[in-house]
């Protein structure tokens, strides 16, 4: 049986019926209730690995799973300001576009790619089986290599750097939606590069620079279905990286989060059909 917590305030010196319908107004607001094993620390339900390098992104996750990755030419199509790293003449070699971000800042942006793969997954499967909810909801870990990117994921809000107080309100307001709210907790922990290995390859993509490559240098990655990611998605984190926002944007930003559509994982040999990289 699932167990919601209902935290209540600003009940005191007030009638019955009010306290009543004070308490009615709570209990149905996802900000006020969320599973009481969401608030005692447990052992994850899923662990997702993710990586970024000047050559791409990517992630996986064997509990949930699924894989991606994006090409340094993914990365500019949608505007994100990186290191280009191809030539002419498919040499590689660093050309630096106008004001390139911080590979901390790309490393964060894997993080809020792979939590918005397994979120709006989640709330998919949650729609159609709400069985499939574990006792305690969704305990999510993120692992990976750069402790700057794992430190904004938890406290973000003491850095002075105005893109990444951006960037963590933005993953803040995704994860305060209704469904991750009440169902899922997510927390981050440092993986060592050298364990992170199938993230690191899925990143540079000079290395695996098609689905197949990727399956045949890891036996992690070879079972695992490949997604695609809205070009729509990675143009927000763009936009977001380089501009100061308004409220607006912000709401019209996080309808985007939940009304993109999440294409249908691919798996077996339809995974080497289309793009050789996650973006749709």
């Amino acid at each position: 049986m699932l167990t919601m917590v209902v935290v209540r305030s600003g009940l005191a010196s007030v009638t019955h019926d009010e306290t009543r319908v004070k308490s009615s107004c709570f209990q149905y607001n996802p900000h006020w209730s969320r599973l009481i094993g969401l608030l005692i620390p447990h052992d994850p339900t899923i662990t997702v690995q993710t990586g970024a390098s000047t050559n791409g992104m990517g992630g996986w996750s064997a509990d949930l799973p699924h894989m991606w990755h994006l090409s340094i030419s993914d990365l500019v199509a949608c505007s994100l300001p990186v290191f280009n790293c191809h030539n002419v003449h498919n040499h590689f070699e660093q050309t630096v576009e106008a004001r390139p971000v911080h590979i901390n800042i790309l490393e964060f942006v894997a993080i809020i790619i792979d939590l918005w793969f397994i979120i709006r997954r989640l709330a998919q499967q949650h729609s159609t089986d709400t069985q499939s909810l574990p006792p305690g909801g969704h305990s999510i870990l993120a692992l990976a290599d750069n402790t700057s990117a794992l430190s904004w994921l938890q406290c973000a809000t003491r850095t002075r750097r105005p893109v990444v107080r951006r960037m963590a309100r933005f993953l803040t307001a995704f994860l305060s939606s209704p469904f991750p709210a009440q169902f899922a907790r997510v927390q981050g922990r440092h993986l060592a590069g050298k364990l992170n290995v199938d993230a690191d390859l899925l990143s540079r993509f000079e290395l695996t620079p098609s689905w197949e490559s990727a399956m045949l240098k890891s036996s992690n990655l070879a079972p695992l279905p490949t997604c695609l990611l809205p070009r729509r998605i990675l143009s927000l984190l763009a936009f977001l990286v380089e501009q100061e926002l308004t409220e607006a944007w912000f709401t019209s930003a996080m309808m985007t989060l939940w009304t993109a559509e999440l294409p249908p994982f691919a798996h077996g040999s339809s995974r080497l059909q289309g793009t050789p990289t996650s973006l749709s």
